[in-house]
């Protein structure tokens, strides 16, 4: 204001309109200049396309011609608008407008602007709502290319009073620093600005707010600190309402974390925790456009909180394209406990893999947890059906990082394909081995005791003696593994570490190998999965096409009707995946499933095509809790002497780095909260 004033009086212009630069206009009703001192009634400076309307009363200004000036404006009403302001990548919207009016000669530095009673007026996304901040005074100056002031000013509403203070300077190296707090700010006032219609906050209270802003610095930073204290909100167009959420929230240029916010959701218990580091574009962006993660998180509190009966919520955010709740819900046979994580495959830093217990086909077992923090995942559940307290070796197919390991059985397999689809599919091996002229159909894939032909990999571990099998050890020859050279041949009579091994079973009527032979392998699955990434095996699948499927070839077929405790993986319509598990045999806290009621479970959900994994006391789920560097175990396993070691586990992964807002262990309790 004061510098349009300037440019007025140093270019003696007659009339009462005047053009400035950046596309500004100067309107007035009066100017009267004398003794070096100009004032101007009725000033009026607007921005291009309205965003920064400025009015005053009376503009004065004296030191004209000096290097530095000094203006007095008073009373002074400022109006933005707020969709103009939103086309800005700059959080410096106000700070940019000011300087464009300001920015006319070299006089500019100098600018000194006191404001002895300002206001004004800051309009919604909408346009439908507004916030007015009366009373202002203090003091502003251009400083370089910043602006410097010291303002207080006061927000009113609902006949409340709420004052601000902020300050900015620049430092030595030429960072302006903005620095705004407030001891309480409406709720309703600040979403009203920041955010769409449909995120809707009945009432709440923002405490010891705190806002830092770097502007100029190398790499801007902005920072918001404050305390929510009885926020109400509804979930857009769902019936389900948040009631007296509180807790303390973080804020920076690109994330929003808290480390617990309690309240509830229809009268539930509520805990939501975690952090979201999508929050690209101009500051409080997220708020009018929404980020995908955010999205996740309210559509899956959305569909939990619309199961029946449901006494209790956690609501966590796991990683970028990975939301995890865990809630309590109450059904005609007893109490449930069901954890539930929905997974963004088109997410770039996410990827899907298996893991085998101690890497090996067989071993001792290796309890979910261990193969979660050893390999780096963010979410794990157990896998197949497993030869357990022997071998441990699983019953069906396995595919680790692209690489076929184990004979598929019978039964349905959970494959991960290259671009992420999920596929539910039963396979056979079909594979071969050519040795010289003759050629042996290859039946086995480190599989024991070996029937026809089997071969075996390191993978397998060690091999049992076996009656009547030949075993022919290999040496390869290419970085292919398929060609290899026979060093030598026997009877399986002593325990061996696999490392690649020809078998020979008793009902293989051919002649045996000898040392210095070549050999040549090739196999692969029937239908085709040369794309696959990843593969487990299990069953039964349980949905098909949004329907309830009888699974021909079920593992376990007698716990049908039975209930335990159950895990399974489901595809959504739009190739989203949705990981559930269901505690059991604990009938004070969680009594377990059904096949069909948990396949109705994941229907509701919007599961159109689901299968299981092994269940009762093999289920199991882990994630990595906000806060936390690792996986920890998430639900109560039903063995009296809890996590079972298992064969394999299915795993999540994300290469996004962990958040930084969240430094200790977030606070939470074996459970959800349960009025």
């Amino acid at each position: 204001m004061v510098a349009a004033c300037w440019v007025v009086a140093r270019n003696a212009l007659p009339g009462r309109v005047l053009a400035l630069p950046r596309g500004y206009g100067l309107t007035y009703d009066r100017m009267s200049y004398g003794a070096g001192v100009l004032e101007l009634d009725g000033a009026r400076v607007a921005a291009p396309g309205g965003a920064l309307t400025i009015e005053a009363q009376r503009v004065t200004i004296d030191r004209l011609g000096l290097g530095a000036m000094f203006g007095a404006v008073g009373p002074l009403d400022v109006t933005l608008t707020a969709p103009a302001l939103r086309a800005s990548a700059s959080a410096g919207d106000v700070a940019g407008a000011v300087r464009a009016v300001a920015s006319w000669q070299r006089w500019t530095p100098g600018l000194q602007v006191r404001i002895v009673d300002g206001s004004a007026q800051i309009a919604g996304p909408s346009g439908s709502t507004s916030a007015t901040f009366d009373h202002t005074i203090g003091s502003l100056s251009v400083v370089g290319r910043g602006l410097a002031y010291d303002v207080r000013t006061i927000c009113e509403d609902g006949g409340q009073a709420y004052p601000l203070l902020g300050t900015a300077a620049r430092d030595d190296r030429g960072v302006v620093r903005h620095h705004w707090t407030a001891g309480a700010l409406p709720l309703t006032t600040v979403l009203a600005l920041l955010a769409p219609p449909s995120l809707l906050a009945r009432r709440g209270t923002l405490r010891d707010v705190d806002l830092t802003f770097a502007e100029g610095a190398a790499t801007p930073a902005m920072r918001v600190g404050a305390h929510l204290v009885d926020g109400d909100f509804v979930l857009g167009s769902s019936p389900h309402a948040i009631r007296g959420l509180h807790g303390d929230l973080t804020i920076v240029d690109d994330g929003i974390a808290a480390k617990r916010l309690s309240g509830s959701i229809d009268a539930s218990p509520l805990d939501i925790s975690g952090e979201v580091d999508d929050l690209h574009g101009a500051p409080f962006r997220w708020l009018v456009d929404g980020t995908d993660d955010l999205r996740a998180l309210t559509s899956l509190l959305a569909k939990v909180a619309a199961e029946p009966v449901v006494r209790g919520v956690r609501l966590e955010s796991v990683a970028p394209g990975i939301a995890f709740a865990q809630y309590t819900t109450q059904v005609p046979y007893g109490p449930l406990v069901v954890s539930a994580v929905a997974i963004d495959p088109r997410e770039p830093t996410v990827r899907f893999d298996t893991v085998l217990a101690n890497d090996r086909i067989t071993s001792g077992g290796e309890r979910i947890t261990a193969m979660g923090v050893r390999t780096g995942a963010v979410v794990g559940i157990n896998g197949d059906y497993y030869d357990i307290g022997r071998s441990w070796a699983p019953q069906g197919v396995v595919i680790h990082d692209g690489t076929l390991l184990r004979t598929p059985i019978e039964r349905m397999a959970l494959t991960i394909h290259r671009d992420k689809r999920v596929t539910f599919q039963e396979y056979q091996l079909r594979g071969s081995a050519h040795v010289g002229r003759a050629t042996l159909p290859l039946t086995q894939l480190n599989d024991w005791p070996a029937g026809d032909v089997t071969f075996l990999t390191p993978e397998y571990g060690d091999i049992p003696p076996a009656p009547g099998v030949v075993l022919a050890q290999l040496a390869p020859l290419d970085r292919g593994l398929r060609r290899f050279r026979v060093t030598s041949v026997g009877p399986a009579t002593s325990k061996t570490a696999a490392t690649f091994e020809l078998a020979f079973g008793p009902l293989v009527h051919a002649p045996p190998l000898r040392a210095g032979e070549h050999v040549e392998v090739e196999y692969g699955l029937r239908p085709a999965a040369d794309d696959a990434i990843a593969a487990i095996g299990g069953g039964p699948q349980l949905l098909r096409g949004g329907a309830w499927y009888e699974d021909p070839h079920p593992p376990a077929p007698d716990e049908r009707t039975v209930h335990w405790a159950v895990v399974a993986v489901g595809r959504m319509a739009d190739d989203s995946l949705m990981i559930f598990q269901v505690d059991g045999r604990h009938p004070e806290r969680s009594v377990g499933m059904t096949r069909p009621d948990f396949a109705e479970l994941m229907r509701r959900f919007g599961v159109i095509d689901a299968m299981a994994l092994d269940s009762g006391g093999s289920s199991t789920i882990v994630s990595r809790a906000p806060g936390d560097p690792t996986v920890t175990l998430r639900n109560h396993p039903s063995d009296d002497d809890g996590e079972r070691w298992v064969s394999n586990g299915f795993f999540v992964y994300s290469s996004a780095p962990p958040g930084t807002l969240l430094q200790a262990t977030t606070p939470r309790d074996a459970d959800p909260p349960v009025r």
